[in-house]
């Protein structure tokens, strides 16, 4: 791995809290992650998840009501 992967690795790992604890919009989470692209996060986000952000969201709230 090298440092551009760790960092985004990093940026992606701190997104899941803020995609689950925050109401903050998808751009709003990309740049507090660190990201200077939403189109960018959306991507990598999707390739190491296999889902999008927005139905990771709706899947964690979900999982919020269940427990």
């Amino acid at each position: 791995m090298n440092f551009t992967d760790y960092l985004n690795h990093l940026r992606l790992e701190y997104s899941l809290t803020l995609l689950s604890g925050t109401g903050d919009i998808i751009s709003q989470v990309a740049a507090s992650s660190g990201f200077g692209s939403v189109s960018s996060y959306h991507r990598l986000f999707t390739e190491k998840f296999g889902l999008s952000p927005n139905v990771y969201r709706k899947l964690s709230k979900q999982n919020d009501k269940l427990l």
